[in-house]
């Protein structure tokens, strides 16, 4: 099977994400194929259908969650007092600097 070259870029760019929407896309192209839709009639490919949107969003909402828990605990886990570094800055050539040097 040969990728079309749009998807080498998306895959390029995303990265994970666009190897699982590749997979996605062809999926779709295989379900919805005439042979498929005639195997199992609309009434079967319209509860198909609804499986495979509530399968998506469940997943979608499975990783949200993941992805909330990771970055609390993160922060909840460093815990660690965070001391402000003051920048100071040091002129070469004897010049001067008025302000707080805060940047």
């Amino acid at each position: 099977m040969k990728i079309e070259e749009p998807w080498v870029k998306i895959i390029k760019t995303t990265g994970s994400i666009g190897v699982i929407a590749l997979l996605l896309t062809i999926l779709m192209r295989y379900i919805f194929s005439d042979e498929i839709i005639k195997l199992f009639g609309s009434d079967k490919m319209y509860y198909l259908v609804i499986v495979l949107i509530v399968g998506f969003i469940l997943v979608l909402i499975v990783a949200i969650m993941k992805s909330k828990v990771t970055s609390s605990e993160v922060h909840e886990t460093s815990g660690k007092k965070v001391e402000k570094k003051k920048n100071k800055v040091i002129y070469d050539n004897g010049s001067t600097h008025n302000g707080d040097n805060n940047f």
